[in-house]
């Protein structure tokens, strides 16, 4: 057989389809083509996850800090009508009591923002975590605690804040207008992490205990 019928048959059984082995080499890429695209898509979701996790969790923090700041720093509160001025209170309006882990903080204010009368009506809220359970609870009035923030280790109080800017770490000193709360607080996947939160109180009549 000459060498160009060689060639011409050659270019027939080309052309009448792929080989065995290109068909095996194009299912091998298209395999490891796959898996590298749904390897990407794994750890797409994962960080998406991780991402919106994250973000909750910051937002549930955030949440309970505004919470405990708002009600630390209305302690004292009196109300605007026109008895308030001269009201007093039959309890310190802070109460700070010490815990081995975790302190336990009272408020007491005239709550006038839904009152069934104008001049408000006297209010008390005690912050305190659960060592059990690792919660910090909000009690209104004697009532039944309400959960604030779940894993919590510590909630302490860490400084007391007078009205020239200086800070006092165990005593209250005299007229102290705000408090440092450190809370140690452990993410749900187990990392621990600690920040503390200034609250001002811009009645500057706190009594503590």
């Amino acid at each position: 057989m000459s060498v160009l019928r060689q060639e011409l048959c050659s270019v027939e059984r080309r052309e009448g389809g792929f080989t065995l082995l290109e068909l095996l080499l194009a299912v091998a890429l298209l395999i490891v083509v796959l898996a590298t695209l749904a390897t990407l898509f794994a750890n797409s979701r994962e960080a998406y996850g991780v991402n919106e996790e994250i973000t909750d969790r910051q937002q549930t923090i955030q949440s309970a800090i505004n919470v405990f700041r708002y009600e630390i720093s209305l302690a004292g509160y009196r109300g605007t009508c026109a008895g308030a001025p001269t009201r007093s209170f039959a309890e310190p309006t802070f109460e700070l009591a010490r815990g081995d882990v975790s302190d336990s903080v009272t408020v007491r204010y005239f709550e006038d923002r839904w009152p069934a009368n104008a001049c408000g009506t006297l209010r008390e809220t005690t912050l305190f975590v659960d060592d059990g359970q690792n919660v910090l609870y909000m009690r209104r009035d004697g009532g039944t605690p309400e959960p604030a923030l779940a894993n919590v280790h510590s909630f302490r109080v860490v400084n007391f804040m007078d009205q020239q800017g200086g800070r006092a770490t165990e005593v209250p000193p005299a007229g102290f207008i705000g408090i440092d709360v450190r809370v140690d607080y452990e993410d749900p996947i187990g990392s621990f992490s600690q920040f503390v939160v200034g609250v001002k109180n811009p009645q500057q009549n706190l009594v503590g205990n």
